[in-house]
């Protein structure tokens, strides 16, 4: 009898340790399919994000030539389990994402998501955005223009829901003490019943490398000034330390009070959420530490201080060499 491969597709969300879990798939890539798990890739990390690009620029040619690849590899290797992973997947019209993996009627599709409290994610993506020099908007003005569109994780599990009507969903809450073994790739693997690991230890959580607030605001303020290549200044910074983490952020993006009333915004349908998946949890998120008293939402720098520093910048950008 044909062995029947189990297909995983991992939707994301950015900023939910989908990196980590793709980087680990391809390191492990030979031990973990001595258990029967294969990570399908279309490029870097075994991740599908050339897919999600094709569908998100709409070249159906080019996602329907990927997706096929894809298929195809499936089928030659036939593993018990076939890991489709792209964070980009999020934003994908998943019907498209269906329409162009012809994955056949008898194999079972299972669906991944993970969830973080939408204040964690959006102080996240926007610690991303600037980190890679791709905006020098202050963080306030940043959500203020995404998060009326984004976060509403019900709308977008229900349009996975409707492309996938036989699929089996996973909601996982991106929060530590929730995932098995305390970071995202045990979790993960888990699923597909992955318990042991090369030389019996299990993956630790991957060192982060995000810069704390401070950082974060020179690094706008490079970009502001048009200074371009932020993310190499921001790269030789964390090499210059021997590419140790960065430490912990001093502080929050919010405080308290704007927590609450941007969690506020997403109450009715984190509660659809909780109701359908996890309808035996008081909530869909913890909420306990937003009242932390020792929660703090300052930088090292004051108003004047930064005042001097963007005009330094300015300097540097008038007095760099025009190519």
């Amino acid at each position: 009898m044909a062995r029947v491969t189990q297909i995983w597709i991992h939707i994301g969300t950015p900023k939910t340790g989908t990196t980590a879990i793709q980087k680990y798939g391809a390191a492990q890539a030979g031990y973990l399919r001595g258990r029967g798990v294969a990570f399908v890739n279309a490029g870097a990390r075994s991740s599908l994000n050339q897919l999600a690009i094709a569908l998100r620029n709409g070249n159906t040619g080019r996602a329907t030539q990927i997706g096929q690849a894809v298929c195809n590899s499936i089928a030659d290797a036939a593993p018990d389990h076939a890991v489709l992973s792209s964070e980009m997947f999020w934003g994908c019209n998943p019907a498209r994402v269906r329409d162009v993996l012809p994955l056949g009627p008898d194999r079972p599709v299972n669906i991944i998501a993970y969830l973080r409290r939408q204040d964690l994610f959006f102080e996240s993506m926007w610690a991303q955005k600037v980190k890679t020099g791709r905006t020098s908007s202050g963080f306030a003005g940043y959500l203020e223009r995404v998060a009326p569109g984004a976060g509403h994780y019900d709308q977008t599990l229900r349009t996975w829901e409707d492309a996938f009507p036989a699929a089996r969903l996973h909601i996982r809450r991106y929060e530590r003490p929730r995932l098995s073994g305390g970071n995202a790739v045990t979790d993960f693997l888990s699923l597909m019943g992955v318990a042991d690991f090369p030389d019996g230890t299990a993956p630790g959580k991957p060192q982060s490398n995000t810069p704390g607030i401070d950082e974060l605001e020179l690094l706008r303020r490079l970009r502001k000034a048009g200074i371009e290549n932020g993310r190499d200044i921001w790269l030789n910074l964390h090499q210059s330390q021997g590419g140790a983490a960065y430490p912990a952020p001093r502080g929050r993006l919010l405080d308290a009070r704007e927590a609450r009333d941007l969690m506020a915004q997403y109450a009715d349908a984190n509660e659809r959420v909780r109701q359908r998946y996890f309808p035996d949890a008081p909530e869909l998120f913890d909420m306990s530490d937003i009242d932390d008293p020792n929660r703090e939402t300052c930088t090292s720098f004051s108003d004047a201080q930064f005042e001097l520093i963007e005009r330094v910048f300015d300097a540097i950008a008038k007095s760099a060499p025009k190519p």
